[in-house]
């Protein structure tokens, strides 16, 4: 049978790569890379690490290649571990990258040791106890009937470990390669509706690597685009020049409990962020309820925040490290005249390394959940959100009643402990989880049960009082559906008229017999923000966010019905990370910002190497507006 690899090129490309300056993070991922360009549209560039426990030995893989005859692995444990290997119809060869492998077949006295850039050797049916003293990192080629190896993890499985999550992702894994090929470079967002095929995808984990990546791209004349947790719908990503993914660069550079100040490298997670700053008696401020997304993602796209004495996410950092075109590091402090822009920069002035963040201190929180019938909060909407320190408004749609969240600063000791925090999770992962995609399957299969779904949802949702820290308070959403997601920023003195048309709106998709939103409508109400290309800019908003499940029918109709009414009647601003569709009329809405944002965006990027074909599309015609940004002097490092 025809192969693709051979054992003698795989084993070269380990040894090139241990000639090569690079921590062990950076060396698998240059294997992979090379793998990838040697053999392109066969290789799996992005890793999926699944746990394998079988033969008595704990290890983790992720698979680069899987068919009916080949596949190609990086296979390794950080710990000690040994077992028996298995006896299998296939041959494998091992080539060590990093640590030691001890094995020796029945009959062999002595243990046979192989150390990086050796290849062990496993002919079919040969079994071996093998031993792992200290760390072991290899990448594992075989060659035969591989669906045959399925044998021994199914059974240790079975009768072992019982870890069916970690062979039942293996399985899938190993037959989609199978049946589909390899993604290879074809790149995704997280619900699927942006993607792109860059020419290749660096992943840095440390400055000096994104520097590389940057200045490479450079002169290669490639534009340059980052992407975190892929959680943005809009097409502010795709590229088919170098995609850098910055989910390795996640650490705490510092926290400062005297300045209230914290600095993350761009790709940490705000739970992350949000842990970093709690123990240093911090509170992350204007966060957004769900926590799995990257901090440079939430700062360049200008997410949301939360209570009308702030701005948003964005409006809180004091400090940007930023890489440009040719790898040189810019650091803009509070001051920087250029600052303004960069805090929502759309990723168009650099790629951002680390985020300093000011944090205030953590206080106590009274949060009470209400429901109160829709009418009834549209017509006193702005009293309630001037009465609070901050308000959300939660409707499911086709019902006539809010869940209205209210949230006050208070001197009550907390009484929202650890275990309510555990029962809270666990309770949204069996309600939401577990019944909730039971009826979302129900509600995607019959949309005509959509309203009574929705009717159940609002009357099983509780009513409840407690006190928090700020720290938790508002990270309240622990199952984040698979979903699609449109948001606009409406001014405040608008919200009751544009919720209002909102619901007219989807009322009329109702009698035509459509239901495109089918999860949730929620508001959220935040102060001015300074940062030019702010939803918020100068003016206090409401947000109206329309989520709605992948797959739903209508549902870009009507996102794009809502987008004409938005911004016709109540000039309404889109996320930037959020669904909308006409590129023209958003730069009309940002207009005169977008001309003082591109008046430093040429200068720092004159040839428009980190832009892509939206943001190309929405700067085209933008004619630069002197307003006094640039002039200062900025620190610059190699």
């Amino acid at each position: 049978m025809k192969t693709i690899f051979d054992p003698v090129s795989l084993q070269a490309i380990v040894r090139d790569a241990l000639g090569r300056d690079l921590a062990l993070p950076e060396r698998l991922r240059w294997i992979t890379d090379e793998l990838g360009r040697r053999y392109p549209g066969r290789v799996e560039t992005e890793w999926s690490w699944v746990l394998s426990c079988d033969g008595g030995g704990s290890q983790q893989l992720t698979i680069l290649h899987a068919s009916t005859w080949e596949y190609v692995t990086l296979v390794g444990s950080p710990l000690p571990t040994s077992g028996f290997s298995g006896r299998f119809a296939t041959t494998i060869w091992d080539v060590v990258i990093d640590g030691e492998l001890r094995n020796y077949p029945a009959g062999q006295l002595e243990e046979t040791i192989y150390r990086p850039g050796d290849i062990s050797t496993f002919r079919p049916h040969e079994g071996r106890m093998y031993a792992i003293p200290e760390r072991l990192w290899m990448l594992e080629y075989a060659r035969g009937p591989i669906p045959t190896m399925f044998a021994l993890p199914v059974v240790d499985t079975a009768f072992g470990s019982l870890d069916y999550r970690s062979l039942w992702r293996l399985t899938k894994l190993s037959l989609r390669q199978m049946v589909r090929g390899p993604s290879g470079l074809r790149w995704h967002n997280w619900s699927g509706n942006q993607q792109c095929t860059p020419t290749r995808i660096e992943r840095p984990t440390t400055l000096a690597g994104l520097q590389s990546a940057v200045r490479e791209a450079h002169l290669e004349r490639l534009p340059v685009r980052a992407f975190g947790a892929r959680h943005s719908w809009s097409p502010v990503v795709p590229t088919d020049g170098v995609l850098v993914d910055m989910t390795s660069l996640d650490r705490v550079l510092a926290v400062d409990a005297t300045t209230g100040t914290v600095e993350v490298e761009a790709g940490i997670r705000l739970e992350g962020l949000t842990r970093a700053a709690a123990a240093a008696g911090l509170a992350v401020p204007s966060p957004t309820v769900a926590t799995g997304f990257t901090v440079g993602g939430m700062v360049a796209t200008g997410s949301h925040g939360t209570g009308t004495s702030g701005a948003t996410f964005s409006d809180a950092v004091v400090g940007l490290t930023v890489v440009g075109v040719d790898g040189a590091v810019v650091h803009l402090g509070p001051d920087d005249p250029d600052l303004p822009a960069a805090r929502v920069g759309l990723g168009a002035l650099g790629i951002v390394y680390a985020v300093t963040l000011r944090c205030p201190p953590a206080r106590r929180t009274l949060a009470v959940d209400r429901k109160i019938p829709m009418a009834e909060l549209l017509s006193s909407l702005p009293e309630v959100v001037a009465g609070h320190d901050a308000v959300m408004v939660m409707w499911y749609p086709y019902t006539d009643t809010a869940w209205l969240k209210l949230w006050d600063a208070t001197d009550r000791p907390v009484d929202f402990d650890w275990w309510d925090r555990l029962l809270a999770t666990w309770s949204q992962w069996v309600v939401e989880g577990v019944l909730g995609r039971f009826g979302c399957r129900i509600i995607r299969r019959w949309p005509r049960l959509t309203p009574p779904f929705l009717n159940l949802v609002i009357a099983a949702t509780p009513e409840r009082s407690r006190v928090e820290s700020t720290t938790d308070t508002f990270h309240f959403q622990y199952v984040y559906p698979h979903c699609w997601d449109s948001s606009w920023a409406i001014p405040l003195a608008d919200a009751s008229d544009a919720w209002r048309t909102f619901m007219d709106t989807l009322e009329q998709f109702r009698r035509q017999g459509s239901y495109p939103i089918n999860l949730v409508v929620a508001s959220r109400f935040v102060g001015p923000s300074s940062s030019l290309l702010s939803p918020d800019h100068g003016r206090a908003s409401c947000y109206i966010e329309a989520t709605t499940l992948v797959g739903t029918a209508g549902v870009e109709d009507f996102y794009r019905r809502i987008e004409e009414v938005m911004m016709g009647r109540f000039d309404g601003r889109p996320h930037w990370g959020k669904v909308f569709y006409d590129v023209a009329k958003v730069r009309e809405r940002y207009l005169p910002r977008l001309q003082e944002f591109e008046l430093v965006r040429r200068r720092v990027d004159p040839d428009g190497a980190f832009l892509n074909p939206f943001l190309r599309d929405l700067f085209d015609g933008v004619d630069p507006a002197p307003s006094g940004l640039g002039d200062g002097a900025r620190s610059t490092a190699p």
